[in-house]
């Protein structure tokens, strides 16, 4: 007989690790594995590696799911850029999806208002 507090270790410094890879390595089936993990309340099922994300990519703490960030704001700080506009330098967010299709149609300046667009337009010709 092996013993179960092993098994439990072995489980929580190895999350991936299938029931099989667990029960190869200490030589007994997968069926008593389960039963080991189950009788312990620890998850019998192996995380898997190729979830989209497991880590929130603002703050880059651990999330149970395949979201990308956390609600709230690391969710905001995703979705909203912070820039300075070209003519008046007042800070303003912006909507990520803008700043991607500005930067596809290669525009480079930025403004905070359609205001600061004309008269930095016009501006710019002189």
């Amino acid at each position: 007989m092996i013993n179960t507090q092993a098994v439990i270790e072995h489980r929580l410094d190895n999350p991936y690790d299938t029931l099989e890879a667990i029960g190869g390595h200490f030589e007994v089936s997968t069926s008593y594995i389960h039963s080991i993990l189950r009788d312990n309340n620890m998850p019998t099922k192996a995380l898997l590696r190729n979830r989209k994300s497991n880590y929130c990519t603002q703050c880059g703490k651990y999330i149970d799911g395949v979201n990308k960030f956390h609600q709230g704001r690391c969710r905001f700080n995703y979705y909203k850029i912070l820039l300075k506009c070209d003519r008046c330098r007042i800070p303003y967010y912006v909507h990520r999806g803008r700043v991607v299709e500005k930067q596809n149609r290669n525009q480079t300046n930025n403004y905070c208002s359609r205001e600061c667009f004309y008269k930095g337009r016009s501006e710019s010709r002189k």
